[in-house]
């Protein structure tokens, strides 16, 4: 028998997104209209709430490119617009990693991007950056999966009750079952080098164990007092309360026609970013503790999972050094979470962090005593890293490789 033909459908990860906000910002739009059905002042709001769907509209027309993979080729498809093309007339098959504003973006991206020509017009070589910014009805196209090389993908199944079941299709293996090689990018190679030199570090780190508990003395240890660090970000804070000072004051401050639908609108968005803020990660001897609001969860050592060091996009900056925390080792196709999915995660309160400074530090007010005999809050440096140490509690470490050198 003829192995039956089976394809991969894949689609813009950026689409449902955008579906998304379109949503919510059509549901605000209708609710302005609603609350001032009676006296119509909202022209100018309604005109701007037109305009913004309009923008999400022409977001969703640019991103509707579906890409289907098959044992025969490639088809692109883009409303109308459909293109066929067979393995051997691709040029460029190329896997490899970028992020949403050049290397040191927010968002990363795995995937594999594909060109019909090699070259561009100007006879420049395709780019990976190149061939993701080209236009839906040019002959580049991409498609991006997990680190694992997973997409998401659902099947109808028959059978007394048809039932639709989501399922993971690894399309690096589905490729090879059909011939089909791809070369390796620049950013997979540096991801590579990466990856051996923590491996290294590691095996290095396991072996300084070793000998230190051979030749500890724990003769003349003093019992270790507990101690309670709890971790706020007030940039965080300060940054939230100054947005909701400003969003009430121009709510106040709008007509009497305009002034609930304003405010509702401001509460949509102020109210999140309250209760993010409100984030507060409390470490001791015994564990660690993460709480929003009423939200609370205790976590002892041990029952977290994963304790990683690394360098991550925050509030604060593109890339920050800090901890993330997992209840969770893997998710739930089996893999290994990364710095970023626990830094992303929804589940706040089984995947969080803390961001540290340059030298893994974080200040704290504390009250020491000054030379008249009182106390004062003065500003104190904490080293987690070594705190945790102190505690007992292994920490795994993730080197930064930046071309040439090794960050810690």
């Amino acid at each position: 028998m003829k192995e039956q033909q089976e394809k991969i459908r894949v689609l813009d990860p950026h689409i449902i997104l955008i579906l998304f906000i379109s949503a919510f910002v059509f549901g605000i739009g209708m609710l302005m209209i609603f609350l001032e059905r009676k006296e119509i002042r909202t022209e100018g709001y309604e005109f701007i709430i037109f305009g913004v769907e309009i923008l999400m509209l022409l977001l969703i027309l640019y991103y509707m490119r579906t890409v289907v993979l098959s044992r025969e080729g490639c088809t692109v498809s883009w409303l109308f617009w459909k293109r066929n093309y067979k393995w051997e007339e691709l040029a460029v098959i190329r896997e490899d990693v970028w992020y949403t504003y050049g290397k040191g973006g927010n968002i990363r991206y795995q995937g594999i991007v594909f060109s019909k020509y090699a070259v561009n017009k100007k006879k420049k070589k395709y780019t990976t950056r190149m061939i993701v910014n080209a236009l839906p009805l040019s002959d580049c196209f991409y498609i991006t999966f997990d680190e694992h090389g997973n997409v998401f993908s659902y099947k109808l199944e028959k059978g007394k009750k048809q039932a639709i079941r989501k399922m993971y299709v690894n399309v690096r293996e589905k490729m090879k079952e059909w011939g089909v090689e791809a070369e390796k990018g620049e950013g997979i190679k540096e991801e590579e080098k990466q990856r051996q030199y923590d491996e290294m570090i590691e095996l290095r780190r396991q072996q300084r164990k070793k000998i230190r508990s051979k030749g500890a003395d724990c003769t003349n240890l003093k019992e270790y007092q507990q101690e309670v660090i709890k971790i706020r970000d007030f940039l965080q804070i300060t940054m939230v309360i100054l947005i909701t000072v400003l969003l009430i004051w121009t709510g106040l401050s709008a007509e009497e026609g305009e002034r609930i639908p304003i405010l509702i609108l401001e509460f949509l968005i102020d109210a999140p970013l309250l209760f993010f803020s409100s984030k507060v990660v409390t470490l001791s001897k015994e564990g660690c503790k993460i709480s929003y609001l009423f939200f609370k969860k205790m976590y002892k050592w041990e029952e977290l999972e994963i304790i990683r060091e690394d360098y991550f996009p925050s509030f604060r900056d593109r890339r920050s050094r800090g901890i993330v925390f997992s209840k969770r080792k893997k998710n739930k196709a089996g893999y290994i979470y990364t710095t970023r999915e626990i830094v992303g995660s929804g589940h706040i309160l089984e995947c969080f962090y803390i961001v540290l400074d340059a030298d893994g530090n974080i200040h704290l007010y504390k009250r020491l005593a000054a030379k008249d005999g009182k106390t004062k809050r003065r500003k104190v440096a904490v080293n987690i890293p070594q705190k945790l140490a102190e505690w007992g509690v292994e920490m795994e470490k993730m080197m930064k490789y930046t071309g040439g050198t090794y960050d810690l």
